[in-house]
Order: structure tokens, then sequence, then C-alpha cells
């Protein structure tokens, strides 16, 4: 991709140069109309700035060291103006790619989201250009909508997985995905980062202060935290954000600390120390009055602090009160001179009591921070990357400035603006951005783009307004119709809207990614293997095909559905005897897509399963010490979801994870129905007892909790004998192991998937919403003595409820929660609801997104089941266990196999070239029966065939596998690192030329 760019960007400059030449034609012949001489760039200057873009950004130190550089990039950018003026726009897009790279490393921010959002709505192949996306993403982290860094990030990894700053890219994504609480995506983003050997922009100052950062916030998360260490831990934190400028932008600093030192406030309000630094954070942000009220404060804790007394003299100078900056300097010099007498003192101490050496280096004579640097003080304002609008533009574009926008919303409509005037109000809504971590201090927005509320909302008071703030904010939707409305004239075009439009982009930044909602965690792990190399071995072109962008979420299907019509039966087959259970239809009417899911309805009883070989007491009696993983959950309706304190609606599904033993929670399982027994005798009749748990549901309060018990392996034969056995009566396409299945051929055991597991229940158990592993289909049997209510949802509305999940900060895939069903039916969603009764078995077809809970007690269970169909999703391993084993008649399941073998073998055929090319050996190492699948450990991307581990690990034999893009990463030259080799590449080679398709009819 990297070729590409500079390609265009040659071809962007040259374009710029001859334009200059004409330029210089046209004016010769037009004399008589003069006109201030627009900049031109030398042809030298056009080849210096071909090797310019966004991944410069952070490395080219503009202000230290590279003052020609800025001077060739003002240059440039006054340059692409004019040129973009006088043709009103109508020049190649690639002109507004670049001058949002040069903005971008001018830190002119407003002007680079601007110009790269006229470059997306002019460029139909935008996802091509991995310098666009990787800039836009750095903006977006800027501005702390994380929402849409993260998507344009996941892109850039996407089509470019070898780009020049993945290390940056991983950084910042573990960042986000920290301030996301996705814990598990920031850690794998971080270790992904952490064996990239490339340089850096993070430095270790930086991330020394974070990790202490983090440790602060670490510790205030612990219970039944003593006030007064709340109370310290929280004063540090506080000072902390406000003088370490690694810590982020000033602004945005200060309104975290002044958080902080309020709640440190509250554990502990006779800390002078405290109301001290409130005082300086407030003077730093120039509210000049609460400044004097906690200096006020602190002198009466603390009544000879020299600090307070000459802060206090430095805000009086703001305030032009000179009188009192004449007694306020003069009882700081008395106060420090009658410190220096009596000796080190209090209140020459920073937050950790460490003694400060001078406090005489801060303007405001305020001490140093815990860190050695001078304190930011109100003598000093902060540095803003935006000016207030009046001051915004610059003169080459100030005239430019109240013309027609250049954002998407532009003159002419584009493909956002139309959908958004089709959808009318109801875009806005559905495209919101997620506002779930406007209380998260680490999450607040950033003050820089002068919009405190701009992207992650206003809650919390992270970011209040003030008498200062030079904007004032209009609601989203107010902002959109702005955008949508046509320029007053038609006759003039602006590269750049108005700063008061940019401030806002991030307000409505959905209009860039409206009509394209991304998803790049349901990815096949084949086509991610398919990477080409670049010579350090290194993936540096894109897997895709030339007209194949990044996968996105799809969109639900059209038109949508009537009211009346999202609540649809559910399809249900009833079974008399063993004849209807194995009659072929059945199968069909499963896996037909058509039916998201199917209840077959007295299956047990037809094929006279013994279902008590699964009851609690025969699991009891087998196996006590079995091994259970428990599920602390809160009680609810089937149909709804409160938080912890029962107040709140939400779609997060809280749960606490524990183990304990068959018998043990058996034991609960019995305990608790005994209770239920005891609360029904006390109701002798049915309709005190109904009233009485109206009563329970209507009270709004903290919920019981119940104990699930789930994820019970039941495969050993050795100890679940009998009951692996009696599945064997179940007809063939919804057994464990089949020769239809494609989870029997996988060669080693899948806990849950292809091998029983066992879940025990108390009413209220829930099993949250997901889809199954890689889509494949689920069998579930509910064994009794309760029943259980299920919803599902088809699978081409998976898109939705993966947008759902995002909107409430939770991962889809990964994550732990339970639908709305206001919020399904409200956005068209349809949803099946059913009783799951005992003996009842339900299939869940390809994709189908589901969740269900217990109404009785009882257990279930399930596993997975791989129709041989082209809708399953096929791993590397399984590619090759169908072509040397199963006898293939489906022709989608042909092509897919066939291709995936071929790009196996090219990839296998590639790598080794590499290898030996760098003098690298392979050390052949077999592969045993039984072997499962290997995934590198880093990215989690499949590897087959030749498997990268660590010398250290290859000697103590306990091969740590790595992809070689990690590998590469982490040592160029792969030094210290051995490479196995699993087969030989003849006999893959073989297994594809003897692959075929079989007919149906021979």
């Amino acid at each position: 991709m990297k070729s590409c760019r500079v390609s265009l960007s040659v071809a962007a400059a040259r374009r710029l140069s001859a334009a200059g030449d004409e330029e210089k034609k046209m004016a010769a012949g037009k004399a008589s109309e003069p006109e201030e001489d627009a900049p031109r760039l030398s042809a030298q200057e056009s080849d210096a700035l071909a090797r310019v873009d966004s991944s410069l950004f952070g490395y080219q130190r503009l202000h230290e060291d590279g003052a020609s550089m800025k001077a060739l990039l003002v240059k440039a950018v006054r340059c692409y103006e004019s040129l973009i003026l006088k043709a009103e726009g109508k020049v190649d897009p690639e002109f507004f790619c670049q001058l949002g790279h040069f903005n971008l490393l001018l830190e002119e921010y407003p002007k680079a989201l601007s110009a790269y959002q006229r470059y997306y709505s002019l460029q139909s192949d935008y996802w091509k250009n991995a310098a666009f996306l990787y800039g836009l993403g750095m903006l977006y982290f800027h501005y702390n909508a994380f929402q849409w860094a993260i998507k344009a990030f996941h892109e850039v990894l996407y089509i470019d997985p070898g780009f020049s700053r993945a290390k940056e890219i991983h950084l910042r994504l573990g960042l986000m995905f920290k301030v996301n609480t996705d814990y598990e995506s920031s850690l794998k983003h971080f270790q992904l980062a952490l064996i990239d050997s490339n340089h850096c922009t993070l430095s270790k100052a930086e991330s020394k202060y974070r990790a202490a950062k983090e440790a602060y916030e670490s510790l205030l998360q612990t219970e039944d935290l003593p006030a007064q260490v709340k109370a310290a831990t929280l004063q540090q934190l506080g000072w902390m954000h406000h003088t370490v400028e690694q810590l982020g932008d000033k602004a945005n600093k200060d309104s975290y600390a002044i958080q902080c030192l309020q709640k440190s406030l509250e554990a502990d309000p006779n800390s002078g120390q405290s109301w001290y630094f409130l005082g300086r954070c407030y003077s730093s942000i120039g509210k000049v009055q609460d400044a004097f009220i906690s200096y006020r404060q602190s002198i009466d804790k603390s009544e000879a602090s020299a600090d307070t007394w000459c802060s206090i003299g430095c805000v009086s100078v703001r305030s032009i009160r000179t009188a009192d900056v004449y007694m306020k300097s003069s009882s700081a010099i008395v106060t420090r001179t009658h410190g220096l007498q009596k000796g080190p003192g209090s209140h020459w101490a920073g937050p950790n009591g460490d003694r400060i050496l001078s406090s005489s280096a801060s303007a405001d004579g305020g001490p140093h921070n815990q860190v050695g640097l001078p304190a930011t003080t109100p003598s000093e304002p902060a540095v803003n990357h935006l000016s207030s609008p009046s001051s915004t533009s610059s003169p080459a574009s100030s005239s430019s400035q109240t013309a027609t926008s250049g954002a998407p919303h532009g003159t002419s409509p584009t493909k956002e603006s139309a959908a958004l005037q089709a959808n009318g109000s109801t875009a806005t809504n559905h495209h919101s951005p997620d506002r779930s971590s406007a209380s998260s201090p680490a999450s607040s927005p950033s003050p820089r783009c002068a919009a405190p509320a701009a992207v992650n909302g206003s809650g919390g008071g992270a970011c209040s307004e003030d008498s200062q703030s030079p904007l004032k904010l209009e609601p989203l939707e107010l902002c959109i119709k702005a955008a949508l409305k046509p320029s007053r004239s038609s006759s003039t075009v602006s590269i750049y809207p108005t700063s008061t439009d940019v401030l806002k982009a991030c307000r409505y930044a959905e209009l860039l990614w409206s009509d394209e909602k991304i998803t790049f965690f349901f990815m096949y792990n084949v086509t991610l293997i398919y990477r080409n190399l670049g010579k350090n071995g290194l993936s540096s072109s894109s897997i895709l095909l030339n007209k194949c962008p990044p996968p996105r979420l799809p969109p639900p299907p059209s038109p949508p559905l009537a009211k009346d019509k999202l609540n649809p039966p559910t399809p249900s087959i009833y079974l008399e005897n063993k004849r209807d259970a194995f009659f072929p239809p059945l199968h069909q009417f499963c896996t037909n897509p058509s039916n998201p899911v199917t209840v077959i309805r007295g299956l047990a009883g037809a094929l006279k399963l013994d279902l008590g070989l699964f009851s609690t007491k025969t699991l009891v009696e087998a196996n006590p010490e079995h091994l259970v993983e428990v599920r602390t959950q809160l009680c609810q309706p089937a149909d709804e979801n409160w938080d912890a304190s029962g107040l709140k609606k939400q779609w997060r599904c809280e749960s606490i994870r524990s183990y304990t033993t068959i018998s043990t929670y058996a034991q609960y399982q019995a305990s608790s129905f005994q209770e239920s027994l005891r609360v029904r005798r006390t109701h002798t009749d049915r309709r005190s007892l109904q009233l009485a748990l109206d009563v329970s549901r209507r009270q709004k309060g903290p919920l019981k909790q119940v104990k699930f018990g789930t994820n019970i392996d039941v495969s050993d034969e050795k100890k679940w004998k009998l009951q692996l056995q009696e599945l064997g009566k179940l007809p063939a396409f919804a057994r464990v192991v089949s020769a239809g299945n494609l989870l029997s051929h996988v060669g080693h055991s899948i806990l849950g998937m292809n091998t029983v597991q066992l879940f025990m229940k108390v009413p209220g158990s829930r099993t949250p919403g997901h889809q199954e592993h890689n889509n494949f289909c689920a069998v579930n049997i509910n064994i009794g003595p309760g029943d259980c209510e299920w919803f599902a949802v088809p699978e081409p509305y998976w898109g939705v409820m993966s947008e759902f999940c995002e909107k409430n900060n939770i991962n889809f895939l990964k994550g732990s929660w339970w639908p709305n069903l206001e919020d399904l039916y409200e956005a068209n969603v349809p949803v099946y609801r059913f009783i799951q009764r005992p003996g009842d078995l339900v299939w869940l077809n390809t994709g189908t997104v589901h969740w269900g809970q217990a109404i009785g007690w009882c257990n279930n269970i399930s596993w997975s089941v791989g129709p041989l169909t082209g809708a399953q999703v096929f791993s590397l391993a399984l590619c090759m266990f169908l072509a040397c084993c199963v006898i293939v008649v489906e022709c989608d399941v042909f092509s897919i196999t066939l291709f995936c073998l071929l790009r196996t073998l090219k990839q296998c055929q590639t790598i080794k070239e590499a290898l030996v090319s760098a003098g690298k050996e392979t050390v052949w190492h077999r592969r045993s029966r039984d072997e499962p699948a290997h995934y590198c450990s880093i990215c989690e991307v499949e590897v087959f065939n030749l498997l990268f581990v660590t010398s250290h690990s290859y000697s103590r034999k306990s091969c740590v596998v790595q992809c070689q893009d990690c590998a590469r990463k982490a040592s160029s030259e792969l030094d210290g690192f051995v490479v196995l080799q699993q087969f030989r590449m003849e006999d893959l080679m073989q297994v594809y030329d003897q692959f075929s398709l079989v007919s149906r009819f021979i």
C-alpha cells in the first residue's frame, strides 16, 4: 500500500506543478486583472512533498528540528488551497488527501479533518489508502472519538497488516479498549505493540506516568478503602493530571484533576493541600472566583502556607486587584521568611510529602510537582491547538470561511446527506455516537476541539462549561440539519468549513460512516492468513481482491417488517414416534435458512431417551467431584435486564465467575428448590402467591443473586460412558459425532463444540446473547424437570445486534449482554420467543443470535453441529481434513475448500522461499494424531504447517506458536526463533491435485 500512496502523491504533486505552469500562462493573458500571486512549488519541493503522509505524524518534530519542513508544509497548504479555490473544488480527490496529511503534520486538526472528509466523500475506494485511514484514526483519537478511531485503525490493519505505524495503532487501540473496559482486547493490542521492535512515539516517561495513573485508579477500586487513603490517592491522581504533560492535553487533564480533587475533599474536607491544588486547577482554567474560594479554604485549614498566599497574589493580578496583590504578595514573603527560620515545613511538600527544593520557579510561587517539573501557572496559558472561531482561519483561507463547507455536507449532496435526507430523524437516532463512557474520566472528550461534550456526551461533569467557553454547542439534530442545508452561494467553494462547523464535526461524526458500518471482528481465519510477504517477510500487500473492501456490518433486511410481524411464531415439529425423528425432511426443515430456530417437541419420548442419566441425582452418583463453572447472576424477569441497583435498564449482563463441584452445586440447587416450596406454603392459595410475586417484581431495589452451573464438560468417555451412549439414539444430523458433521473431522476435541456440555440451573439462570462459535449450528435438549424460555433473532439481523452492543460499549462476540426487547422492536428486529419443555430439542440454525433463561429447576445438554454447507466457517486445518477424508458433493463447499487449499499452498511456498533466502532452516516436526490446530499466541490468527516458536520454548518442549508476522516484528532476522514444518510440500500438492467434486447421482 505504501508504494501506491507514494505514486498517488507524486502524481498529485506533478499535477500541482503543471497547474502552476498553466497558471503562469493564464496570468500573462490576464494582466488587466490584478491578483495576488499564489505560492508555487518547485519540482524539488514537489518531490519532497511526495514522500510526506500521515505516517510521519509524531515523528516529524516541526517545532524543534523541522523548521524547514514546517515552512515547506505551510507553503504547500497555501498552494493547495489556492489551486482548489480557483478550480472551485473540481480537483483530483488526492489533493484533499494530501492537504489532510499536511494539516495533520502542522497540527491543524480541524482543517485536517475537513480535508479528509472531502477526500472520503469524493473517493469511492478510499479504503485502499492506508495513510488516509491512519490519519483519520489519529484525528479521531485526538478528539477522543474512540468509536470512530477504533474503526479507522482496524481498517488500516486489515488492508495493510504490515503498515509502518502498526505499533502506534496497537498502542492506541490498547488504550481505547481499556477506557471502554474491554480488557481482553486491550491486553491483546498491548501485547502486539510490545513485541514490535519498531520505534514508537510513546516515550518511556509517558508509559511511566500512565502506569502510575493506572495504579492509582486500580487502588481506588479496592473495597472498603479507608477514607484517608482514598483522599490521598485522589489528591495524588488529581495533581498528577494537572502537572504531567504526558497524560494528555491540558484542558482535559485539568477537568479530570478537578473531579479527583473534589472527590478527595469529600473524603477529607480538612486537607489544606487538596484545597490549594484545587485552587491551582481553577486558576489555570480562568475560574478566578472558584480559585479564590479554594485558596481561602486552604488558608483556613493551613494558614501559614506561603504557596497559597503567593497564588492568591497571582490570581489577583488577573483580576486587576492591585491592593490585594500587594497584600497577598507581602503575606507570602512574610510567611516564606518565617518558614525559612522554622525550617522545612509541610507547606513545602508535594503531594507525596517530598521536600521541594525551590518553589519560586513557578509563576505563581507554587511548588514543583512530584516529578520535578514546574507546575502550570495562570500566567502561562495552556497551548490550545484550536483557536477561537475568530482566529482559526488563515490569511489564505479567511475569505472562504463563510462559504460552503468543505466537509461531506458540502454544496453537492453526498451519499451520507442523501441518506439522512431520505430517512429524516431516524438516521440521527440510529447512528448516534456511543455515550455510555461519558462519565469515565479517561474517555471525556478533548477540550482542544473547544467542544466539551462533542464526542462522548457531557455526563459526569468531565468538561463543564465555564464563562470563558468560546462556543455554545447545539443539539445533535440541529447540527445535522445545518449540515444538510444547501449553500447560500453556488459560485464559491470552500476548502474548510468555519471553525464552528469543524468543532461540531466530532458531534456528528456518524456522517462519515453512516452508510459504511464496519465490522472487523467477524473475519474468517482463512482470509487472515492469505498475506503476501514483503522484503523483510512482513505482510505488505493487501489481502483483498481488487473490488473487495474491508468487511462491514450487514444492513438489516429491506423493507422493514411491520410491527405486527415482530413476534413471529417459532417453527415447531411434534414427533409421535421414532420414524418421525428419522424422516429425512426433518433435517431439511431444520437446516432451511428461512427457519432460524426450530423446536422439536417430544423428541425424548419418541426416541425413548433416558433423560434420567443427566439428572442431578445421577450426576452426583457418577462424578460428585467433577468441576463446575459457576456464574453468579442477578435474578430478574426474562424480558428485562436491570443493573445491580435495580433502578436502570441496561444491555450489559453482569456475572461473577467461580468454580465448584457437581455435588456442591447439587446441594445449592436442592436448597433453592426447598426455599421456593417454603415460600409457596406461606401463601396457601394461588392468588395470594401470584400477588406476592407481582409485588416483588414491581419493587425497585437491589436484586437477588442466583448461581448458574455452566460449561460442565461431559466428553470423557470413561466417566460419562452411559450418557454418551444414550445420545447415539438421536438422528444422524443431530448427533455429536457423524460423517456429515464438519466438527467430527477436525481431528481433536473442542470443548462445547464437538463435545457435550452440561448446564445445571435454578430459576433466573441466564445464558447471555451470542452466536455459536464460527456460526455453527447448535443442539440443545432440556433434561427437566423445569422449563426454559428462549429468545432468538434471525442471522440477517446480527449486524443490528452488533450495533446495539457497540452503542452500549459491549463486545458483541466476547461480551456478556442481554438485549432490551424495546430497543429491538423499535429497530424493527423480529424476535422468536418460546418455551422449551423437558424432552424438547432446540435446533439453532447458522448465525442465529439467541439468549435464554431458566424458568424452573432444570438441566440442559448442548453441543455444536457443522452441516456440510458453504455457510460454515472453515479453518485451514479443517480444509485439509475435508480434502483427505470426506467425499464432497456440495458445489459451494467444494469451491471454498479448493480455494482455501490453493491459497494455503501459495502461502506455505512463499514463506518457505523467504526462509531459504534468509538462510533460515526448518525443523521437521510431523503433526501427531489428534493434535489441535495452531493459532498465534499473539494475534490469534491460524498458523498452518510452518510454526514459528521461540528457541527457549522449543528447548523446554513447550512450543508457544507464533505466526510469521508476529515473529518478524520481534526479530526481523528471526533470531531466537525455530521454524517447525509439519507437512511436506509434495504431500500438500498431492492432496490438492486429488481433491475433486463427486456427483450426487453416481
